[in-house]
This record gives C-alpha cells, structure tokens and sequence, in this order.
C-alpha cells in the first residue's frame, strides 16, 4: 500500500441534492454524515459500517456550537463491512466553522484504530463535501491512515 494518500477533488453540482442541503444550513455549524439516495441500479443506500463508530465518537463530542445530523433516508441504509483492515467512514458534509471539531476527532479515531490493530497499515475511505456557493468541493481521500489523517487536517485550511 502506498504511503500516501490518494485524493480527488470534484465541484458539487449546484442542484445536487449536496449542494442544496449545503444552503440550507446557513451559518449553522454541523457535521452531517450524507447517506446516499436509493437508485434503481442500488435499491439500498450502502455506506461502510465504520460509519456507525465513527458517528457515535461524533456526537460523544457534541456541543452547543455544532450540531451533528445525518441527511437521508436512515432506515433504508445497509452497511458493509470489507475487511479488517479498510476502514470506510462515509461521506460528510462539513460547514466551516465544524472542520476543526471533526478534524479532531477523526485524528482521535484514526488513532485508536491503529491502536485496535496494532498496525499503521489500515486503509482509510472518506469523502468530504464543504465550501459555500461556488465553491462547494467534495474531496475523495483514500490511503495509509496516516497519510489520510495528514490530508484531511490540510483540508481544514482551504
């Protein structure tokens, strides 16, 4: 596995469902996980089952600043699971003023998977959507945990 992490950067579409929600937020701080829509080629949404875990230690650092939500349809989501070693956490709509709070604690979750496993070589999966307007981005990362961790905390500062 490469010591580096992979990443793709694409524009959120202004009518996308991503964008949408990205506006209706406001000024409201919040981490959202985006559960994805039901297509008649996948009748089910499908997120990793990390997300599960990663969303409870979330909302263990909740606050009155930020507000932690999940956009779509809850109820009909399934969660795979790939291996032990690929950790798949999701897709996450981020506000600016929450990038700090979940850069944190995805650093302290990351941590404690390399701890669970005994070993710095875990892939990690994420997608983050942020930005306001025009400039709405949705970043793909993927890589050695570590090297994840390092260009997510980059993130926090475009």
């Amino acid at each position: 596995m490469s010591s580096t992490a992979r990443i793709f950067e694409e524009v959120v579409a202004e009518n996308s469902a991503a964008s949408k929600y990205i506006d209706s937020l406001g000024d409201t701080s919040a981490i959202t996980l985006l559960i994805p829509e039901a297509s008649p080629e996948a009748p089910a949404a499908i997120i990793g089952a990390d997300a599960i875990d990663f969303m409870a230690l979330l909302r263990d650092h909740l606050s009155e600043d930020v507000s932690i939500k999940v956009c779509g349809d809850a109820d009909s989501v399934h969660y795979s699971q790939l291996n032990s070693i690929i950790i798949d956490i999701g897709t996450y709509i981020l506000s600016d003023v929450s990038v700090p709070l979940f850069v944190t604690v995805f650093g302290a979750y990351i941590h404690s998977k390399i701890s669970q496993h005994n070993s710095e070589d875990i892939e990690v999966r994420i997608e983050l959507i942020k930005g306001k307007g025009a400039n709405k981005r949705k970043y793909r990362v993927s890589g050695r945990a570590n090297a994840v961790l390092k260009v997510v905390k980059e993130l926090e500062k475009k």
